[in-house]
């Protein structure tokens, strides 16, 4: 069985509050998956605040992996990460974006990743 390494770009960059609820979601989300697969699987949530170009550098690396290099190299990463978050990455390739998926989706997307069978 592989490893499935789970790069999360929340919501909140705004800071005005109004998607809370949707990271709410996102974390409960996540934490099941943690208890389902255990350590199967690695999760990172990527900061914001003042480790924000760090992020971006981030989003950059999932973007080109994803076969997405023109968005970077037009420089519209930010942008990107502005108007596509919450975004989940799966082992270095975008797997979500816009809105948080719901549990099966996931799953089943973290079982291919392990190679398991969903």
């Amino acid at each position: 069985m592989g490893k499935a390494v789970l790069d999360i770009f929340p919501t909140g960059l705004c800071g005005c509050g109004r998607r809370r609820g949707e990271n709410e979601r996102l974390f409960e989300l996540l934490r099941e998956v943690k208890r389902d697969f255990g350590d199967a699987v690695e999760i990172h949530v990527v900061e914001y605040g003042d480790k924000i170009l760090e992020a971006q550098k981030k989003l950059a690396k999932i973007l080109e992996a994803s076969g997405k290099k023109r968005i970077v190299e037009m420089g519209l990463g930010p942008q990107v990460m502005r108007n596509l978050i919450p975004i989940i990455a799966i082992n270095g390739k975008i797997a979500f974006v816009t809105t948080v998926p719901d549990k099966e989706a996931l799953y089943r997307k973290i079982s291919e990743a392990v190679g398991e069978t969903p």
